[in-house]
Parts: C-alpha cells; sequence; structure tokens
C-alpha cells in the first residue's frame, strides 16, 4: 500500500477491515417525518443538537456554583509535575485529537518538555476556580445503534471528544 494515493489506499484499508468501501452519509439514514424538507445541514443544526442537549437538561445546575474557600485545603492547589508527566506519558497516541486539535502522540512524545508548563497552567487554574472555554468544548459525533434512525434519543449514541480525552 506504500506509494500509493490516498484515496486507493484508504478504501484497501476499509476493504480488508470489512468495512464498506462507500462512505456512509448519517443524514441518509435518518427517517424522521418533522425533518422532512429540510437541508442536511439544518437537520445536524436542530435535531440532533437539540434530541442530544435534551438529556443533558436533568443534570443542568439551578445555579453557578460558589468557589471554595481554599486557604483550608491547600495541598489542592498543587498539582506536581511527575503526575503531570505520568499522565501524559500514559496517553493513548492512536486516539483522535479532540477540539483543541492537539494530537496525543505529541503529548505523550514530549511529556517531558511540556509536564513542567501544564503543571503551572493547571495550578493556575485550581488557584482561579475557573477553566478555559477550549477545555469546556468537546466534538460530538453522533453515532446510529440501528439503520434507519427513526428516534434520534434512542437511536443515535452521541461519541464525544474532548480537549485531553485520554
Amino acid at each position: 500500500m506504500k506509494g500509493k494515493h490516498p484515496k486507493v489506499w484508504w478504501k484497501e484499508a476499509k476493504r480488508i477491515s470489512g468495512m464498506s468501501s462507500l462512505t456512509v452519509d448519517l443524514l441518509c439514514k435518518i427517517k424522521i417525518n418533522y425533518l422532512e424538507g429540510f437541508p442536511s445541514v439544518k437537520i445536524a443544526a436542530i435535531a440532533i443538537k437539540k434530541a442530544f442537549l435534551e438529556q443533558l437538561e436533568e443534570y443542568k445546575l439551578p445555579s453557578p456554583l460558589c468557589p471554595v474557600q481554599l486557604e483550608n485545603y491547600p495541598e489542592v492547589l498543587d498539582v506536581s509535575e511527575r503526575r503531570i508527566f505520568k499522565l501524559l506519558s500514559n496517553l493513548n497516541p492512536g486516539k483522535a485529537a479532540g477540539p483543541d486539535g492537539i494530537t496525543k502522540w505529541l503529548l505523550k512524545e514530549y511529556a517531558d518538555s511540556f509536564a513542567f508548563f501544564i503543571k503551572i497552567i493547571i495550578n493556575a487554574l485550581f488557584k482561579q476556580q475557573c477553566l478555559p472555554d477550549i477545555l469546556k468544548c468537546v466534538d460530538v459525533t453522533p453515532l446510529p445503534k440501528k439503520y434507519p434512525v427513526e428516534n434520534l434519543k434512542k437511536d443515535l449514541r452521541p461519541i464525544s471528544l474532548t480537549p485531553l480525552d485520554n
């Protein structure tokens, strides 16, 4: 397969692994009456997003969390460089990058270089008791449990990629 055009290589890899060589479009498999006539982008934006978010409503907090007085818990504020190095060294390099675009193989390969800087960032975030927006982002891909998809809540499984999902 070395030296072949990327599309040809991908088709051969899919054939060998038992996957279909044809690309399957999830939106073609969705058969829901109230979505008829919507363009595929609208279906993804309205229906699938709504179905996934409705399931999270029961976990929504009634009000924002109050900051904790951390003077009483100094040990919580300090993450060691060794601990960060160990976590980075155990990342699975084969997993996909999340919304931050940082690949796991890069973090694992250069764990010794990154550990100090990540320690500084993590400890500062603990002291501030907040997370940057990029760590709150997630890429969600709907994976059908069965075809055709008739009920978005029951027939689709959300697969999530977070920034440091190992």
